[in-house]
């Protein structure tokens, strides 16, 4: 609902923990999971690996992070829902 309609007070603090969940879960993968990830981001997408010299893609954590919050999180919170959020709604 907070990302539907409104922040609330506690904004920040979930953002923090979102993002925080994240990272480390960033911190876990594997060299190649990663940048696979990162391919997928704005800056993994505009990377030229046509370079003969440098064929392994960098890996950026935050641009990876920031791509999973926005395409992933945010994307799935904007629309989800369940009967509590409903009814709250409906008032």
């Amino acid at each position: 609902m907070h990302v539907q309609y409104e922040r609330s007070f506690a904004w920040d603090a979930y953002e923090e923990t979102i993002r925080a969940t994240i990272r480390h879960d960033i911190e876990s993968l594997p060299l190649h999971e990663a940048q696979a990830i990162w391919l997928q981001t704005d800056q993994g997408i505009d990377w030229d690996g046509d370079d003969e010299g440098n064929r392994q893609s960098p890996v950026c954590d935050d641009n990876i992070e920031d791509y999973l919050h926005r395409e992933f999180v945010l994307a799935k919170a904007g629309s989800w829902s369940n009967a509590r959020i409903r009814e709250y709604l409906d008032r």
